[in-house]
């Protein structure tokens, strides 16, 4: 990341990683994409604003996508609806959320996989055969 990044602001940084760790709770709902130079935590908003309702007691609906990008050693940027990133400088956040985000990328990594391996045993043959072959065992 080699963009003008705004300057740290601790206010700012605060809330980007309590927002990062309250995305966290919707295994479902998210994307995580993680290397040695950055993370990467993704939603669709209306996938986490399913049942909360707002001031006149109405579904809050939006159709938005939020993404924050943490770069090692640098800041990150917030992308709401594909528009504009918003840029900060922190260099500690990364390793702040690291450890965090790993946990939670394991465990939606593990969650995925078995849902695949699930949906392509059932509608397919796999899991036909795979029961014929322990009958006939």
């Amino acid at each position: 990341m080699s963009e003008f990044l705004c300057n740290q602001d601790s206010e700012i940084s605060d809330k980007i990683y309590n927002l990062c760790l309250r995305i966290l709770k919707f295994s479902d709902s998210i994307s995580i994409e993680m290397n040695s130079e950055y993370i990467l935590v993704g939603t669709n908003l209306n996938d986490i604003y399913v049942g909360q309702k707002n001031s006149s007691n109405r579904p809050i609906k939006s159709e938005g996508q939020l993404e924050i990008r943490i770069f090692k050693n640098q800041g990150f940027t917030l992308t709401y609806n594909h528009e504009n990133p918003i840029k900060f400088e922190d260099k500690n956040l990364y390793n702040k959320l690291f450890d965090d985000m790993r946990v939670k990328y394991n465990e939606v990594t593990k969650n995925r996989i078995s849902y695949i391996i699930n949906e392509v045993m059932i509608n397919s043959k796999l899991a036909r055969d795979n029961n014929l072959d322990k009958l006939l065992d």
